[in-house]
């Protein structure tokens, strides 16, 4: 956990899977923290200080009390995976991976990247992505790296450029919506203009 020197050039993402198994760890955790406190005599001061700072005794800590054993016991497993990571703190970290997938996407599953000239349907720049039942008038102009959701409907002559749309949300004529996420159920009036 974010060693000083160089351990790897590996990741741990904070994804996990357990079986039931991890409440029996956790469970024996727990006791022995209680064992150790009932063992243990303190001064009056020592006690004091350890009210207003120590953690809590029925404080786990998952990556020191229940990995880290797990693995001396070779009972941790880990997945590797050469796919691109990114971390999301922030909504513009969001619209970033967005733009990721659908860069993987050209490469993995072009089928789900959508197309247009604008002569058919609306002009496509770049990586998009379009949820079969969203509806976008042929005149507006989508990309690069937007992500439009189920139900989303985008008005004539609407401008999206690197944004998420979510479920159910209209963009009306003439919006332009940049470096946005839409939220669900969302409405972006005529003439509108919204950028992140």
């Amino acid at each position: 956990e974010k060693p000083e020197t160089f351990v790897s050039d590996l990741i741990n993402c904070g994804v996990y899977i357990f079986t039931p198994k991890i409440l029996i760890a956790i469970e024996d955790v727990l006791k022995q923290k209680k064992d150790r406190a009932n063992l243990r005599r303190v001064s009056s001061f020592e006690a004091l200080q350890s009210a207003t700072k120590a953690i809590p005794a029925d404080y786990v800590r998952l990556d020191q009390d229940i990995l880290s054993p797990l693995a001396g016991k070779k009972e941790l497993y880990t997945y590797q995976t050469l796919d691109f990571w990114e971390q999301i703190k922030t909504p513009g970290m969001s619209l970033r991976c967005s733009g990721l997938y659908l860069s993987q996407f050209r490469h993995t599953s072009p089928h789900l990247l959508a197309s247009g000239d604008g002569k058919k349907g609306a002009t496509i720049v770049g990586d998009v992505y379009i949820h079969p039942s969203a509806k976008v008038h042929l005149t507006a102009k989508i990309g690069p790296n937007v992500s439009i959701s189920a139900n989303a409907r985008i008005g004539a002559g609407a401008r999206l450029i690197s944004c998420i749309i979510l479920d159910d949300v209209e963009i009306m004529e003439n919006a332009v919506v940049i470096h946005s996420i839409v939220g669900w159920k969302s409405t972006v009036g005529k003439w509108s203009r919204v950028q992140g």
